[in-house]
């Protein structure tokens, strides 16, 4: 899929690995609370962990 040129255009989302038909996300993940709690796990993780 990350080089399919029908996917082009496409940023994002959850796609079935057989077919790539387009997926919802799962119930827990459309959350803003939980989302925002991902994006902050994420954000420490980067910043304790630096590149280079």
């Amino acid at each position: 899929m990350a080089i399919d040129p029908a996917f082009a255009g496409t940023t994002g989302g959850y796609f079935a690995a057989r077919d790539a038909r387009p997926l919802q996300c799962p119930e827990p993940g459309r959350d803003p609370r939980v989302q925002r709690e991902l994006w902050d796990a994420t954000e420490a993780l980067i910043a304790a962990h630096p590149a280079g």
